[in-house]
């Protein structure tokens, strides 16, 4: 079986989500507030959905590497317990979550948690075998420091540097940052 989306199937795969955007405008403007109360969750997750598959359309997940990884952390307040989480996906299994986790840590800050759970990810990635993943996380910071595009200061330098020798086991990996909408699943295992 192929995976992956030939020009087509992606321009069809595009007029799906426009038009599912087209008709939650037309929800909006019907008026109707008792409608518009009672179906404004269904609306928000019809619009993360329509966001996320345009995500994946537009950068066209590669079939040779259908692995993708979530990661989030949080520190409450911050700093303060710190909890972290995350999932693998296989994308030739229909999505498939083939592992996640969410465990709490002790007091830290909220940026620590997200490196502390970028490096949990890829301790499980290697575990499971995994050579190539595709990483999306909401940390600027983690993503910018890990991609070398950011310094990172004498508290994170050793945590950047850890993920980077991790990385080192990958044959192929990105790390790319995405925003909370889109990273949804990982930060629920945070909370």
């Amino acid at each position: 079986m192929k995976f992956g989306l030939n020009i087509s199937e992606k321009e069809l795969a595009r007029k799906i989500v426009q038009h599912i955007a087209s008709e939650l405008s037309a929800m909006n403007s019907l008026g109707d507030l008792k409608w518009y109360i009672t179906n404004q969750e269904k609306q928000k997750h019809f619009r993360r959905w329509a966001e996320q598959t345009m995500y994946f359309i537009e950068n066209a997940i590669d079939e040779k590497y259908p692995y993708i990884g979530h990661f989030d952390g949080s520190s409450k307040p911050n700093p303060g317990i710190m909890k972290i989480g995350g999932n693998i996906k296989n994308l030739r299994d229909t999505n498939r979550t083939i592992y996640s986790f969410s465990i709490g840590l002790d007091y830290g800050t909220n940026n620590r948690a997200e490196y502390l759970a970028l490096i949990e990810l890829l301790e499980i990635a290697i575990k499971k075998g995994i050579k190539r993943m595709d990483i999306y996380g909401d940390s600027k910071l983690a993503v910018m420091q890990v991609n070398h595009k950011w310094k990172a200061n004498k508290d994170m330098a050793p945590l950047r540097d850890q993920v980077l020798k991790l990385l080192e086991q990958f044959d192929r990996w990105s790390l790319s940052h995405v925003k909370r909408e889109l990273n949804s699943e990982a930060d629920l295992l945070t909370r």
